[in-house]
């Protein structure tokens, strides 16, 4: 008797448990966990707006940089690359080639602690842009010190925000 009333709850737990995962599968069909996956669209700029919105609402990452002499912590909206700096990554690359894509990589440089008694550490996340020709970065391998149109850093917004 015990072994079949376990085997009705393993199964009652299991019968749930695909449903919650069948359910999420079908209310978001693109998502990862992480991003959602697909090709790029245009949108509209209330849309874009709406998810900074949900995104600074959620858990945002967090910028820190000094103002006036005084160090400020507060959430990081998004990243400035210089305009110039992207059309030499498209346009005048030291690759010779025209890229189909860009590439924007996450990167770290370094902590620092916030929080109730600084318990909290937080990184230093910086954006690194690379062109990529058929999903092939262009950079060179045979000379790793050499600068081939690889830009680092894209300024964090704040304090670098648009107007």
């Amino acid at each position: 008797m015990k072994l079949s009333k376990s085997l009705i709850q393993i199964s009652a737990t299991a019968l749930i448990t695909s449903c919650l995962f069948i359910g999420y599968l079908m209310a978001f069909p693109n998502s990862t966990g992480i991003f959602a996956v697909g090709s790029s669209e245009d949108i509209s700029w209330e849309l874009a707006t709406s998810l900074q919105s949900e995104y600074l609402e959620f858990k945002p990452l967090r910028v820190l940089y000094t103002e006036g002499g005084e160090e400020k912590k507060e959430d990081l909206r998004g990243f400035v690359f210089n305009a110039l700096q992207l059309d030499t990554i498209i346009n005048l690359n030291k690759s010779g080639k025209t890229p189909d894509e860009v590439y924007f990589m996450f990167g770290q440089n370094g902590t620092f602690k916030e929080g109730l008694l600084g318990i909290h550490k937080r990184g230093i996340i910086q954006l690194v842009a690379v062109g990529m020709l058929n999903k092939d970065l262009l950079i060179t391998t045979t000379l790793p010190d050499t600068k081939i149109s690889v830009y680092d850093k894209a300024d964090p917004c704040p304090p670098n925000c648009p107007k």
